[in-house]
């Protein structure tokens, strides 16, 4: 990921954060010829089952196999701005990590969009093992000028609403019985006789 990372146009870009936050670029571009990568420190490896649903996790590919299931790898979005710090503290350097790629402002809409989401295939080998990952990365579709923010073409996520659940019917827990609605308050009074 880092390889990915250095070989992208992230030095092009500068990230503002008042009176909005945007990410522009610092010189011109030709379509296709700017890309960002996903440089994260939030990198999870799990079978997909496992996997809670997140509209911010970006799947890596499959890893490897275990006991049949599939391993993936999946990162996800990392931006943390410096704070500003109380006199006689001071933030620590970890804390801060930043890169343009999850500042990025996104739209459902592709003619709003000059980039837009894709992946590059790269090869890590970790001991005698090589494994075959899929980077995340944005690349503009659009020509772009010095001083233009980026705005990054995503698909709405179809969400499914599935049916709906029926209405259990409530048991008091003495032989299964099911319980009506209250009578209490209609109908007959009960009163006491002197």
């Amino acid at each position: 990921m880092m390889e990915v990372f250095r070989t992208s146009q992230e030095k092009f870009t500068r990230i503002v954060r008042k009176p909005t936050s945007k990410v522009v670029v610092t010189k011109d571009f030709k379509s296709g010829a700017f890309q960002l990568a996903a440089l994260t420190q939030s990198v999870t490896i799990c079978s997909e089952k496992s996997m809670q649903k997140s509209a911010v996790a970006t799947k890596l590919g499959t890893l490897f196999q275990h006991g049949g299931v599939a391993i993936n790898g999946y990162v996800k979005s990392c931006l943390r701005y410096p704070q500003e710090s109380k006199v006689g503290s001071a933030q620590k350097v970890a804390d801060v990590f930043i890169a343009a790629y999850w500042a990025v402002e996104t739209t459902n809409d592709p003619s709003d969009a000059n980039c837009q989401r894709d992946t590059k295939n790269v090869s890590i080998k970790v001991g005698a093992t090589c494994y075959s990952v899929e980077v995340p990365i944005m690349v503009n579709t659009k020509e772009l000028a010095a001083g233009d923010e980026l705005t990054c073409y995503c698909r709405k996520p179809e969400i499914d609403v599935g049916e709906p659940e029926a209405k259990k019917q409530r048991v008091n827990g003495k032989a299964g019985k099911a319980v009506g609605k209250s009578s209490k308050g209609a109908g007959k009074s009960k009163s006491k006789s002197k």
